[in-house]
């Protein structure tokens, strides 16, 4: 066999066996939930405040004793985020608690977190106080406490 046919019948085997394996595509998520599940895996820190709750941006109307909290238009994600769960922790006392996103914050900053009064008394006791340094992150979707 000479040498250019052999450099034929391998140059043929390489397109129609191995090229495709090497150009295949790489998966992406079907729908952007999934791409945003890892974007909730983040840390977030923030300060603390408190509101009076009635109706959420997600639908649904709030009271003050739900333990629910409002995230910042930059999290917010069009209410891609309504109904998670999120793990809250009072840097400042350690004591933490899990609330639910009910609703958007337009005030807050990226990592703060605006309160319903339980979600804020259940992490410092004292309304008055006003504001205090959080840390916080996504449960996974569907999980809840």
């Amino acid at each position: 066999m000479s040498f250019a046919r052999f450099f034929f019948v391998f140059a043929l085997l390489f397109a129609t066996v191995l090229c495709p394996v090497f150009t295949s595509p790489i998966p992406v998520p079907e729908d952007l939930a999934d791409a945003q599940d890892l974007g909730r895996r983040t840390t977030h820190n923030g300060q603390a405040t408190y509101f009076y709750p009635g109706d959420g941006a997600c639908g649904g109307y709030n009271g003050s004793g739900d333990r629910i909290v409002a995230i910042s238009q930059q999290i917010w994600a069009g209410g891609h985020n309504c109904y998670l769960y999120v793990h809250i922790t009072n840097t400042k006392t350690g004591k933490s608690v899990y609330s639910q996103v009910v609703d958007e914050c337009p005030e807050c900053s990226s990592g703060s977190l605006d309160m319903s009064p339980r979600t804020f008394k259940d992490l410092d006791s004292n309304l008055d106080d006003g504001v205090f340094p959080i840390q916080w992150t996504f449960m996974p979707k569907g999980w809840r406490p």
